[in-house]
């Protein structure tokens, strides 16, 4: 129906900010039932170091992928995903992501709070997988 057509546009042009808070809500849900089946749990030492890693190495991919979208051939493909905000998206959910992993890299790297620097991480994922996602498409339709 078109209720239907019009949400999901609406959930794909804000795709880079709805995932990552479903992406968080689920994270506090399973740290909220963890806590309760096991209160004396803590995040393991290593969680900020990983989280460091990871995150600088997310960001080079993110980078690259947004390097690999401006070097798209200007052609009828990409005209139509500009004109009708896809391409915007795309770049949204790109620069969400690297914005997630810096505040994520930052809060490990300064041990100032495992749990969000984790959350945002996760929410940097989401971001990542859907551009990785968008990208993959495009290069797959732009070379048919």
């Amino acid at each position: 129906s078109m209720k239907q057509r019009k949400f999901s546009s609406w959930i794909r042009l804000n795709s880079f900010w709805v995932f990552p808070i479903l992406t968080v809500s689920v994270y506090i849900g399973v740290m909220i039932g963890v806590s309760n089946m096991l209160p004396e749990w803590e995040f393991p030492s290593s969680l900020n170091a990983n989280i460091v890693g990871l995150s600088g190495s997310f960001i080079g991919f993110l980078l690259t992928i947004l390097t690999f979208m401006n070097a798209f051939p200007e052609n009828q493909f990409i005209a139509s995903l500009k004109k009708y905000g896809h391409f915007g998206v795309i770049t949204r959910n790109i620069c969400t992501g690297i914005i997630l992993y810096i505040v994520a890299l930052l809060l490990a790297l300064l041990e100032i709070h495992e749990s969000t620097a984790l959350g945002c991480f996760l929410m940097g994922l989401t971001d990542t997988l859907l551009a990785g996602i968008h990208v993959a498409r495009i290069a797959y339709y732009i070379g048919k």
